[in-house]
């Protein structure tokens, strides 16, 4: 099986290089459909029988903008598709303004407690995404655990329900990190440019930026024969920038 992963942040026409415009969205989406993929929510598209021949793709959203609700909600119930909300839990209802945001980001809110527990009534998955949204890599100990473990029993204490699943906060992660995110959750996520499968591991699972198939026309390459080599130059580039610019780990 190769899951599809598909990341999006914001759904606004700001331009930022985390949204995706809502029009762009409805064409995805459509696209997807179109392609034969079927939807699920993460947690479910883990499960699915990996000897299917069916195209499986799960939707994450990061963050939890409010634009899920007002934009991504009413489109995906028109194929009764539901998907995955990665929460910053010390700022639902809130903006978007946590401390290192990056300058490129326009504010912008978020989803409520209320709203959270509406989707999650509706089936739609829960996980978290830290309290603060921190690069998880520069914490010591103590903070890295409250980040991580302080997220899950913030989002099951208000939702009532389970959080098994997890994403790193701008794809950033090392062996430290990982290590105390599989003591908390099933599996997740990072910003790794790619297709998930049965060898990789649940607690550091490949996507798909949605924002590269924002650019005109890119959507018309989900699901073509073109998508993988598309998919392979984006990683590829992204690979060569983060070498040039990544700096070190004060704990590796």
């Amino acid at each position: 099986m190769h899951l599809a992963i598909l990341t999006f942040h914001s759904l606004d026409h700001t331009g930022s290089r985390i949204s995706v415009a809502p029009e762009v969205f409805v064409r995805q989406v459509g696209r997807l459909r179109n392609a034969g993929y079927l939807v699920l929510p993460l947690g479910e598209a883990l499960q699915a029988d990996p000897r299917s021949a069916r195209r499986i793709a799960a939707l994450t959203f990061d963050d939890g903008y409010a634009s899920v609700q007002e934009t991504a909600a009413p489109v995906l119930a028109r194929f009764g598709w539901r998907a995955t909300i990665f929460v910053v839990s010390d700022y639902v209802g809130r903006d978007n303004q946590w401390p290192g945001q990056a300058a490129f980001v326009p504010p912008a809110g978020l989803l409520t407690w209320r709203q959270l527990q509406d989707f999650a009534a509706a089936g739609w998955e829960i996980g978290a995404h830290t309290r603060t949204h921190p690069d998880l890599t520069t914490l010591d100990p103590q903070g890295l655990e409250a980040e991580v473990g302080g997220s899950k029993r913030a989002l099951e204490d208000r939702l009532g329900r389970a959080v098994d699943l997890f994403a790193y906060p701008s794809g950033k992660y090392d062996e430290r990190v990982r290590a105390v995110v599989r003591r908390h959750f099933r599996a997740a996520c990072t910003t790794d440019m790619g297709w998930a499968s049965e060898t990789s591991p649940l607690d550091a699972l490949e996507r798909i930026e949605m924002w590269d198939f924002a650019r005109p026309g890119a959507y018309r390459l989900l699901g073509s024969r073109l998508m993988r080599p598309y998919v392979g130059a984006v990683r590829a580039a992204r690979s060569l920038r983060e070498t040039l610019h990544r700096p070190p780990s004060p704990f590796n």
